[in-house]
């Protein structure tokens, strides 16, 4: 596969919904742009981004929006998405959404202001619709998953599993204890094995 001499990937400094892809990449060796934009840089250039939102992927001049496209996307050239098993992407597919679902059930409650308001949504949230998406989630890493997430093979879905893990344990996020995912043995098992790959310990500690 021809791997496009020009790739940027502008996101905020954050990890985000960014992290999985800039993992990828690394991982896979693919230089890239990692364009990190600050508040008021993104509220300056937000009315010419296609959707008016970030992360963006920049390919050749090519400008493309939508996270979990460009996952995919650069799973494709690092061989961290299963193109020739439409089986497996599937299932690599139903991990990366679901976990998307946790990420936007959150979204809403960081425009709430009033700190005491912004915890009691995000307690119901994590008390009331988070259980049942993360034993889904746990279940289908139970049926189909093997050293990683999906088989045996490392893929975007254990990229992404770990960048929401570590985000979660991270205790940044009012109203969310850090161990929410505990009760989630293989959440748990596949978020530290992405840990500790050589690729991604080299990425952290060159972005602390």
């Amino acid at each position: 596969m021809v791997v496009p001499k020009n790739i940027k990937l502008t996101y905020f400094a954050g990890k985000g919904r960014a992290e999985p892809t800039r993992l990828a990449f690394h991982i896979g060796g693919v230089a890239f742009q990692d364009e990190r934009v600050k508040g008021e840089e993104f509220a300056k250039i937000k009315p010419t981004l296609p959707l008016g939102q970030l992360p963006i992927i920049t390919i050749d001049g090519t400008v493309i929006a939508q996270s979990l496209g460009i996952l995919r996307y650069a799973g494709t050239l690092t061989g961290l998405y299963p193109n020739n098993d439409p089986l497996k992407a599937l299932l690599v597919d139903q991990i990366v959404f679901s976990l998307g679902d946790v990420t936007d059930m959150l979204v809403p409650t960081f425009g709430i202001q009033d700190l005491d308001q912004r915890i009691k949504a995000r307690k119901e949230i994590v008390e009331n619709r988070w259980p049942a998406l993360f034993k889904g989630i746990e279940e289908a890493l139970k049926k189909h998953g093997g050293k990683y997430c999906v088989g045996d093979n490392l893929t975007v879905a254990d990229l992404s599993l770990y960048t929401l893990v570590e985000g979660l344990k991270s205790g940044i996020l009012d109203g969310v204890p850090k161990n929410v995912v505990e009760p989630y043995p293989l959440m748990t098992k596949f978020s530290n094995q992405v840990a500790n790959h050589p690729k991604v310990v080299e990425w952290e500690k060159a972005h602390q």
